[in-house]
């Protein structure tokens, strides 16, 4: 939900800005790029968090979901694009 929710404000100011005419219709095409790299930084994070944690699993498996949750939750909302 995180990802989409970002995906949808990273593809509407982008938007905007292009009928603004404050950039060239150019600025459309970081779109693709820009969002794959965090999709894959997501799944990445998921993945890792999992196979980590299922591998020290001591007890509680909920106790797993609570932290990678909010290890997600932190990476999504500080995450930045790499430099192209």
């Amino acid at each position: 939900m995180n990802t989409g929710i970002r995906d949808g404000h990273n593809l509407a100011w982008k938007i905007a800005a292009v009928l603004h005419g404050q950039f060239t219709p150019a600025l459309l095409g970081t779109y693709e790029p820009e969002r794959r790299a965090a999709a894959q930084a997501s799944l990445a994070l998921l993945s890792r968090g999992l196979h980590h944690g299922y591998l020290s699993l001591d007890g509680d498996p909920n106790g797993l979901y609570e932290k990678i949750a909010v290890d997600y939750l932190r990476g999504m909302m500080f995450y930045a694009s790499p430099p192209a």
